[in-house]
């Protein structure tokens, strides 16, 4: 694969990208990726409990250009964090060090290397993190590469992994076999990129593949730099998403596989529309859903899976850790708002505040960018609506806080009951992204704050 990335480099970065981050003011990141905020990582993988200061040692396999790479070291300048970053494509690395440079971080190690290199990265010592990026797409033994990594992680350690789906990308998988067979005999890239081009004039409407168009929120599926509505597609999009030598596909059931087969505990999908896409209940009536309430939640996530024809990519968090997540039964934690939507508060002051019983409020959440929705879920009840007020006009209190505080505006709830609801809210708030834990001990992460927030969809 070093050989494609150095005629491709991934993620595609032109001149005129290097152009635009030469005016980077160094106030805050320039690229967010929400499921890689050191707030999300210490909530699900350190208990909420990891400060990344006490030599947090980071591991980036496939940084390609930068991206998520940088995006860590961004978030780890003000600590004494080491950040390793292992890269088989020159090229890549090549524009990944001088985005770097732009950034002023000077906390990376810089490896050329494939993940053959990995046992002898392990020689310079164990790792806390591990962040791996579309690397097992491209290997032939995923398993073998994924306990390699799963070997030189330390005991508390923890990966983020992100794969292709496979049903996700069923219209795409579709193209990409019948571009196999088109340019079998075609020696040059230039000679496969023109096959592609004709392909793609082609394809009916009612193929697969128009779908994914359909559903990307700027019209172009697969080129995060491409702009918004256009339609065309670079030689280097082409390259990346129809030639690649060797592209694996996952289903959800291989997601636990891999985590079972390398003696690595599953933590949770890490985006949150992974999460939201493989919730069973957006897509079941309450009927049927009382039907498959009996079976496992890998089995559930199967059929959401199918219904749902997604996730195009897979994000989530491994642990060697047994329970590695922060717990909301700990009262020394401190629940926050991490993507809390816009307007969120409001609503629920106008259907719930005065709900005489406990309910259920359906909601959807969009961005401003994008024609898609989000749906899910809260408890509707005057209490659910005060401990979310209580985050917003209050942050920064311990969970046995905002009891206490509860319990005195409604004195006739007992303990007991009073954080069973706050517990109903929570679990909600989280499962869509918008409340995690920290421990009281931790100050919180001023450089990993996400600015793209979620607005609700009144419907």
């Amino acid at each position: 694969m070093g050989v494609f990335y150095d005629e491709f480099p991934f993620p595609t970065f032109s001149d005129e990208n290097l152009e635009e981050e030469l005016k980077y003011n160094n106030r805050e990141p320039l690229e967010e990726f929400a499921h890689l905020s050191l707030d999300v990582i210490n909530h699900y993988l350190f208990k909420g409990r990891g400060n990344f200061s006490s030599e947090f040692r980071v591991l980036v396999v496939g940084a390609g250009t930068g991206s998520t790479g940088l995006y860590l070291a961004e978030q780890l300048t003000q600590t004494n964090a080491q950040i390793v970053i292992l890269e088989v494509s020159k090229k890549s690395m090549e524009i990944a060090k001088k985005r770097a440079q732009i950034r002023g971080l000077k906390n990376i190690q810089w490896i050329h290397g494939s993940v053959e290199s990995l046992s002898d990265i392990a020689q310079t010592g164990l790792f806390d993190f591990i962040e791996c990026r579309h690397v097992l797409d491209h290997v032939v033994d995923p398993t073998s590469v994924l306990s390699k990594m799963a070997g030189i992680l330390k005991p508390n350690g923890g990966i983020s992994l992100s794969i292709n789906g496979g049903v996700g990308r069923g219209g795409l998988i579709h193209v990409q076999n019948m571009v196999q067979i088109l340019t079998k005999n075609e020696k040059t890239s230039a000679g496969k990129i023109a096959a592609v081009k004709e392909v793609l004039k082609v394809v009916p409407p009612q193929n697969w593949f128009h779908r994914y168009k359909a559903i990307n929120p700027t019209g172009h599926i697969y080129s995060s730099r491409h702009s918004s509505g256009s339609n065309s597609y670079t030689d280097s999009d082409i390259a990346q998403f129809f030639l690649k030598p060797l592209d694996n596909s996952f289903r959800v059931g291989d997601v636990y596989e891999l985590a079972n087969k390398t003696g690595l505990k599953f933590v949770t999908f890490s985006d949150l529309s992974n999460r939201i896409t493989l919730k069973l209940e957006n897509y079941l009536p309450t009927n049927l859903m009382k039907k498959m309430a009996a079976k496992d939640i890998v089995t559930q996530q199967k059929m959401a899976e199918l219904l749902g024809l997604g996730p195009f990519t897979f994000h989530f968090l491994l642990s060697k850790e047994t329970k590695s997540e922060a717990s909301f039964d700990n009262l020394d934690n401190i629940p926050f708002l991490f993507l809390s939507p816009e307007g969120l508060l409001q609503v629920l002051e106008e259907k719930c505040k005065d709900q005489d019983s406990d309910g259920t409020l359906s909601l959807r959440m969009y961005e401003d960018n994008s024609h898609l929705t989000q749906p899910f879920s809260l408890p509707c009840n005057p209490h659910a609506t005060d401990f979310l007020g209580s985050l917003l006009k209050h942050p920064g209190q311990r969970t046995e806080k905002i009891l206490q505080n509860l319990l005195k505006k409604y004195p006739e709830l007992t303990p007991e009951h009073m954080f069973s609801r706050m517990t109903g809210f929570y679990n909600a708030a989280k499962h869509s992204g918008q409340i995690l834990l920290r421990h009281k001990s931790i100050g919180g992460f001023p450089r990993s704050k996400i600015s793209s927030f979620y607005k609700i969809s009144r419907n």
